[in-house]
């Protein structure tokens, strides 16, 4: 092998090392991820009670991410910014839910802010619940076993004189 040729693999070598050394170090950064609608502060201290109405929060703060289901009156702009370091779980480093409540003329009410200090946790529960037809009683279990007596696989009766051979 001449000289020049074991140069370019060292060179292939070194350059295939730094990629991977490279890719590594970048895989291993903390990648920041903002979910839902984060609200500038600035703008959300102009929301104020009894001065604007629905239409004019919407264009100040934007579209909420959710309205309450049972009562239109109640907006909800809910925001969760993480950071995750290569394949663990995500750290939350701010979580927040703003609640714009409107009276009946559409005005501003009330703004209520939470932070991730006031979320509770909640238990999951791990009964289930039964449903019908999934256990067999015992007259159920005793017909079943009769009727396959006198069936085959094709559903037909084996004793069954015009089933066809």
């Amino acid at each position: 092998m001449q000289r020049g040729g074991v140069q370019k693999i060292r060179r292939s070598i070194v350059t295939a090392g730094a990629a991977a050394l490279a890719l590594g170090v970048v895989a291993c950064y903390p990648s920041p991820q903002v979910q839902g609608n984060v609200v500038d502060p600035d703008l959300l201290s102009q929301v104020k009670p009894g001065a604007l109405n629905k239409d004019q929060v919407q264009t100040l703060i934007g579209t909420p991410s959710s309205v309450s289901t049972f009562d239109q009156n109640t907006w909800y702009y809910i925001s969760k910014e993480t950071e995750r370091w290569a394949f663990f779980d995500p750290t939350v480093l701010n979580q927040q839910v703003i609640v714009v409540e409107f009276d009946d003329k559409n005005v501003v009410k009330a703004v209520h802010k939470y932070g991730e200090e006031d979320g509770k946790d909640v238990e999951m529960v791990t009964r289930t619940t039964p449903t019908r037809g999934k256990s067999l009683g015992v007259l159920d279990q005793l017909w079943s076993t009769i009727l396959r007596q006198f069936t085959t696989d094709t559903g037909v009766s084996a004793r069954d004189p015009f089933a066809r051979k």
